[in-house]
């Protein structure tokens, strides 16, 4: 198993029109048949789910991305991509130097985060990722505004659960922060057109643990 980064300045052929974020959770719901009440329960495991749009490309574009795609052997090998719509934060933390000021346990969604610079701000919907014990990363999305400290700390709610425990002073990408995933199914069609022009089409990913 190979791991291929989506480029991160690989010109018009690796540059989507649009990214839709999805989740694949692994929540329960049971309803009772008397009452109709639902009662709820999250558990571990959500994944990231995400379809990219292509747009129409020249030939020599579609070339490029449909010889990267070909690379990954279908569901064989692993892709490791960021938000490609919005690659940066919103908000104004440092875009290096953020590391976990605490231990964060498995099945945390809060991290506590030192480095940010002092007053600086994650927003909710940027992206940052966590390197977790044993060297793998896991991509996480912020779901509450946050403001550093004086001191540059600030503690941030997540989405998803980590996977495992994080010791403090792991690094956390901000800056293009990737996670690996697979092709959700494991043909794709790469389409091609006449006048040397290609149509727009979609690809779906779905994120798998390290």
């Amino acid at each position: 198993m190979a791991v291929y980064e989506w480029p991160a300045n690989g010109g018009k052929a690796f540059w989507p029109r649009a990214l839709v974020w999805g989740m694949k959770a692994t929540t329960r719901a049971m309803g009772s048949p008397l009452s109709g009440s639902v009662q709820t329960l999250g558990m571990p495991g959500n994944r990231w789910r995400w379809t990219m749009t292509i747009d129409e490309q020249s030939y020599p574009e579609r070339r490029a991305l449909d010889g990267w795609l070909a690379a990954l052997s279908g569901q064989e090998h692993r892709a490791s991509l960021f938000d490609v719509v919005q690659p940066r934060p919103r908000g104004t933390c440092n875009l290096s130097g953020v590391t976990l000021a605490a231990t964060a346990a498995q099945f945390a969604t809060s991290l506590p985060l030192a480095g940010c610079g002092a007053g600086r701000t994650l927003l909710a919907g940027d992206c940052v990722a966590v390197t977790l014990a044993g060297g793998s990363v896991q991509l996480l999305k912020v779901v509450a505004d946050a403001t550093a400290d004086g001191a540059g700390a600030m503690t941030v709610q997540v989405r998803n659960r980590l996977r495992a425990a994080a010791a403090g002073g792991s690094a956390v990408t901000v800056d293009r922060p990737r996670g690996l995933f697979i092709l959700a199914e494991p043909d794709v069609r790469v389409p091609y057109g006449a006048n040397a022009r290609c149509p727009s089409f979609t690809i779906d990913w779905v994120e798998v643990p390290e």
